[in-house]
C-alpha cells in the first residue's frame, strides 16, 4: 500500500492522510499521550481513505499507518494499537473484547455476544455497549448483526457499517 505522509502546516494545523483502499472513508483519530481515545468514521466525498490524528507523536502516527494498511490490505495487522479505555463500565469492556476477537471477514450476532458474556438475554445490553464504543473500526463492532445477518446498528451509520462489511467480504442480509 502507497500512502502520502503525514504533514503539519507551519502552525501545527492537521493535513489529510491518504491511503490507497478503495473505502471512501475519513477516519478520525483522537489520542492522549501513546493512547487512542477515540476513532470518529465519516463518508469521504473523494472516494479515497483519508485519515487524520491529533497528535505530533511519530510513533504514535506509524503504528496507526501500519494498521489501516494492513486492514485496507485485508490482511490481520502487525501493529497492536493502545486504546484508552478508562472511565468506561465492566460490562461494556468486556464486549469490547469479545469484539476484538471476531477475526476479519466473520462477524457475531447479538446474541452470540450475549452468550459469551454469560447472559443469554443480554442482546439489547449488548447492542448499547457496542454503541459506545470509541474506536470503531479498531474494535470491530461493524461486525456484530442482528438475527437472521441483518445489520442492527452502527455509531457511524449503516451505510459505513456496509462498506465495512463489504470490504471484508462479510455476507449480511441485504434487505
Amino acid at each position: 500500500m502507497s500512502q502520502d505522509r503525514f504533514f503539519f502546516d507551519c502552525e501545527g494545523n492537521m493535513k489529510k492522510h491518504t491511503i490507497k483502499c478503495p473505502l471512501p472513508l475519513i477516519a478520525s483519530f483522537s489520542v492522549k499521550g501513546e493512547q487512542i481515545t477515540e476513532v470518529s468514521l465519516s463518508l469521504n466525498s473523494l472516494n479515497n481513505f483519508q485519515w487524520e490524528i491529533d497528535s505530533l507523536n511519530n510513533k504514535l502516527i506509524d503504528q496507526i499507518a501500519l494498521w489501516l494498511e494492513d486492514y485496507c490490505a485485508k490482511k490481520p495487522s502487525k501493529s497492536s494499537l493502545n486504546i484508552d479505555l478508562s472511565g468506561i463500565p465492566s460490562f461494556t469492556k468486556q464486549i469490547l473484547h469479545e469484539l476484538k476477537q471476531i477475526p476479519f471477514g466473520h462477524h457475531l450476532t447479538y446474541k452470540d455476544l450475549a452468550i459469551k458474556a454469560s447472559n443469554e438475554k443480554a442482546s439489547r445490553a449488548v447492542g448499547n455497549a457496542c454503541g459506545r464504543n470509541p474506536c470503531p473500526l479498531i474494535i470491530p463492532c461493524h461486525r456484530v448483526l442482528a438475527a437472521g445477518g441483518k445489520l442492527g446498528g452502527f455509531s457511524s451509520g449503516l451505510e459505513i457499517k456496509r462498506l465495512l462489511l463489504d470490504h471484508e467480504n462479510n455476507e449480511y442480509s441485504k434487505t
